[in-house]
């Protein structure tokens, strides 16, 4: 009877956990049932949905739903450490970056991203602690007395044990095997906010170039209206000698020759605005087409101071620097935690409940159980997986030491790329601006001569097509002028000024001496702009970026862990226009580390 009732019971608990699994998988979800969190708007045709999509006359009359969830108060990033967009003196780019960096999707992204590795932090700091379960349970057990003592049919019976308790599991960690890999998913949690402040940084300097771009379209497709309005003045011009005699039906059909490519060049340029004003709004997180640019010029932008003699040490302020600094730390860890795998493993086990063969009796002092056991674990043979985990680790190991070696060394590039596209633009601008001058004046005279027929319609298409090309390359090189500054901006991790209290400045008295012989130095290029860099609050603390060797103590593993060492990276003392004494600085630099090299060897 035990057996009919105990396979009935099993029955039943697979009939019931069938019919789950089919409505579970067949059936369409219950919204009650539906897990919490923000609503959203799916996105997949019509016959894939419960219910239709209402037709296009409804749609009309309906507001547009809002797919944007509210953004809870501890997902917001936090405010930037410096300003710098707020040095171009422009109300309407501060504005857009506020909205930028609270509803640009690609930052809220990056913020989940963090607390997800947050999260896997804890969980693996959590393995290193005791874990400590209830448990309960039934179990039919025949024949009652034990597995071959039933002699007959009528011996074989079952009997039914119920316990409960505790349990209690713990390993132990002799070699900080546990500790490694808590140690990794940390520095892992840091990389993901440090990868946070590198789409925040991109984002803000997307946005202000969006935003220039946007204005200097504006400004050039204005340029080009007018000269289209001028071309069509010698049009009408040509027509008129046309009718009179004294110009020809070829010389009608060059002007209009001539309308034409300029109402090309305009359709590209407003395509091209189109495209920008769409990109903006989507850093903005807003729908294309439903944000509105008050400004139409770059004339009124001020461009902000940057002078040569910037410290080298403000690039550890760049967050993806810091990011693979973080990731490296992560990867030296698991080296260690691959190598303490290798080694034995102690696990402790204990629990402690009540149990018994009759339900009436489990609670009885006769009815505790309890038991204690400790395990010593050794790999005997695994087919060699546990060393390639180790290989494998020191190979990736190796990978990112390398890949933040190239970071450093791109992150000096990209400020000396900014560097010298702010001296060039700025000499290309002032080169433009004087040649347009000249072509104005040199228009206006021969739109005279012309009307008087002293000159012949080719000369006056020739200067009206200079004019147009002079105005159209000078607004676009104040633009290249104001994107080298962004450029640098994001080169450095985020403004150019400094206090004596950032962690990635020199020391007050290196830099006090080091700006007082920057400004003896005489300049390469004439500074682009008058205005000076506004005041910035102090950077939060971050190592300075270097590429360590092997023996690294936070960014690369400890001794035999390091097949290869990597030379030390150190950049120049100073950022410099002059590529010339970058080399030599880092040349005497050399030159001092051999000396000290040298003077170290009798000492060993």
């Amino acid at each position: 009877m035990q057996l009919a009732r105990h396979a009935v019971l099993l029955g039943t608990i697979l009939a019931f956990s069938g019919c789950s699994s089919l409505r579970e998988e067949f059936m369409p979800a219950d919204p009650a049932r539906l897990p919490d969190g923000p609503d959203y708007v799916r996105w997949v045709p019509r016959n894939f949905q419960a219910e239709p999509l209402p037709t296009a006359p409804q749609a009309i009359g309906q507001k547009a739903p809002d797919i944007k969830p509210p953004i809870a108060e501890t997902d917001r990033l936090p405010r930037p450490k410096q300003n710098w967009w707020t040095e171009f003196n422009n109300s309407e780019l501060d504005g857009l970056i506020e909205t930028a960096l609270v509803n640009n999707y690609d930052l809220r992204v990056a913020v989940a991203r963090i607390e997800q590795a947050e999260n896997q932090a804890r969980i693996a700091d959590s393995a290193r602690l005791p874990s400590i379960e209830f448990f309960s349970g039934i179990e039919a057990k025949g024949p009652a007395v034990g597995v071959g003592t039933a002699t007959s049919r009528q011996d074989w019976r079952s009997r039914g044990i119920y316990q409960f308790g505790l349990r209690a599991n713990y390993e132990v960690d002799l070699w900080g095997r546990r500790g490694y890999e808590a140690r990794s998913a940390l520095e892992l949690a840091r990389a993901s906010v440090f990868n946070r402040e590198v789409v925040a940084l991109t984002l803000i300097a997307e946005t202000t170039t969006a935003y220039f771009r946007y204005l200097s379209l504006t400004e050039r497709i204005a340029i080009a209206e007018k000269s289209r309005q001028l071309a069509q003045d010698v049009a009408q011009a040509i027509g008129q000698r046309v009718q009179r005699g004294d110009a020809s039906k070829i010389d009608q059909q060059q002007q209009q020759v001539a309308i034409a490519l300029i109402d090309n060049n305009l359709a590209n340029l407003r395509l091209e605005k189109e495209r920008t004003l769409n990109r903006l709004a989507v850093y903005l997180g807003k729908p294309p087409g439903t944000i509105h640019i008050a400004s139409d010029s770059l004339q009124n932008i001020r461009l902000p101071q940057v002078t040569p003699g910037l410290p080298s040490e403000l690039l550890c302020r760049r967050p993806d620097v810091r990011r693979a600094e973080a990731q490296l730390a992560a990867a030296s860890a698991n080296v260690g935690a691959a190598r303490a795998n290798l080694l034995p493993s102690i696990a402790l086990t204990g629990q402690f409940g009540q149990g018994s063969f009759n339900l009436t009796e489990l609670l009885s002092p006769q009815s505790i159980l309890y038991s204690l056991a400790g395990n010593l674990v050794a790999n005997v043979f695994d087919g060699d997986r546990k060393e390639n985990q180790l290989i494998q680790a020191r190979a990736n190991n190796r990978e990112l030491l390398e890949q933040y070696a190239n970071t450093v060394l791109a992150a000096l590039r990209d400020v000396e790329d900014s560097l010298t596209g702010i001296r060039m633009t700025a000499s290309q601008q002032q080169a433009l601006a004087e040649a347009l001058s000249r072509n104005s004046k040199l228009l206006e005279m021969s739109h005279e001569v012309y009307k008087a027929g002293a000159l012949d319609l080719i000369s006056l298409l020739d200067l009206q097509r200079n004019v147009y090309l002079a105005q159209d390359a000078e607004a676009g090189a104040r633009f290249e002028q104001v994107r080298s500054a962004i450029d640098l901006f994001k080169a450095l991790g985020g403004g150019v000024a400094q206090q004596n209290g950032d962690p990635c400045a020199p020391p007050a008295p290196a830099l006090a001496s080091a700006q007082t012989s920057a400004a003896g130095a005489p300049q390469s290029s004439p500074a682009p702009h008058d205005s000076a860099p506004s005041a910035a609050p102090t950077p939060e603390e971050a190592p300075r970026p270097r590429a360590q060797s092997a023996t690294s103590e936070t960014s690369a593993p400890s001794a035999g862990t390091q097949t290869s060492a990597a030379p030390p990276l150190r950049p120049a003392a100073r950022i410099s226009a002059s590529a010339a004494a970058e080399a030599a600085q880092a040349q005497a630099e050399r030159e001092a580390e051999t000396a000290a090299r040298k003077a170290a060897e009798p000492a060993r």
